[in-house]
């Protein structure tokens, strides 16, 4: 069973793979391929440190979304980008991803076998 950090909300994603499918890869875009800055794999849940940031990602997206004054600053800045500048690293856990993107298209995802 997937819980969130505070049971007593509502979870609106059920886990990190539908939390990314439905929404983040569509609001945190950013331009990625071999011959740019940024790599993403469209299977990173296949790779384990990446499954983990993105599921630390979205486990505070659920606590911190909730907050109407200061919650979304603080989840792009200590949360969403403290971690995606790690994923996104060429020196990261998807240093060897080939999957491409274009300016403005969401990250490259496949879905996991079974979804």
């Amino acid at each position: 069973m997937t819980t969130t950090p505070d049971e007593s909300q509502e979870a609106v994603h059920s886990d990190a793979v539908d939390f990314f499918e439905r929404y983040f890869r569509h609001v945190y875009k950013r331009r990625v391929g071999v011959r740019n800055q940024y790599r993403w794999s469209a299977r990173w849940w296949e790779i384990p440190e990446a499954l983990v940031r993105v599921d630390a990602i979205w486990r505070s997206w659920e606590s911190l979304s909730a907050d109407p004054s200061t919650g979304m600053s603080s989840w792009l800045r200590d949360h969403a980008d403290y971690h995606m500048a790690i994923l996104l690293s060429p020196d990261g856990p998807m240093a060897n991803a080939e999957d491409s993107n274009q300016h403005g298209e969401p990250l490259p995802h496949e879905a996991p076998p079974g979804r």
